[in-house]
């Protein structure tokens, strides 16, 4: 998304669409190698305009094993780009296509310690998913003795 494109989103948001915005990474360099082509500025710009223009877009960080150190050390600058109402979220690569080899977490223990790593290193709060709806009713046991079987 540029600025021109912030100009024809707006209406739709004002509408009541939810936009979302992907970035490859939390900064310029990374962000531009990942998508292949210079991207970055271009988005955050088309970002701010959307926010000027009264929308709330999300914004979606892409989270990729090899970029952990530097959004852990770099979230923080990019979330101060933007109010602080906006919320920044992480995509995650999944196996399919394109998304191949070192663009994926190896195991579900890599992404949570990358998690871990992201949220004390950048002061971030990473909130947990949603409890169940059945969770809020415990589940009560009843031990029921055994008649002795002979």
């Amino acid at each position: 998304a540029d600025e021109g494109v912030a100009e024809r989103l707006a209406p739709i948001a004002d509408a009541g669409a939810e936009i979302r915005i992907s970035l490859a990474s939390v900064n310029a360099e990374l962000c531009d190698d990942a998508s292949g082509a210079p991207r970055f500025e271009r988005t955050v710009a088309g970002i701010r305009r959307l926010i000027e223009l009264g929308a709330n877009p999300k914004v979606d960080v892409m989270l990729m094993p090899g970029h952990v150190d530097d959004v852990a050390t770099q979230l923080h600058e990019l979330r101060t780009q933007f109010p602080a109402s906006t919320k920044i979220s992480f995509g995650i690569l999944y196996l399919s296509g394109r998304e191949q080899g070192e663009h994926l977490f190896p195991s579900r223990g890599a992404l949570e310690e990358a998690l871990d790593r992201i949220a004390f290193e950048a002061g971030e709060a990473i909130a947990p998913a949603p409890k169940s709806p059945t969770a809020a009713h415990p589940i009560v046991t009843i031990a029921i003795p055994s008649r002795g079987v002979t």
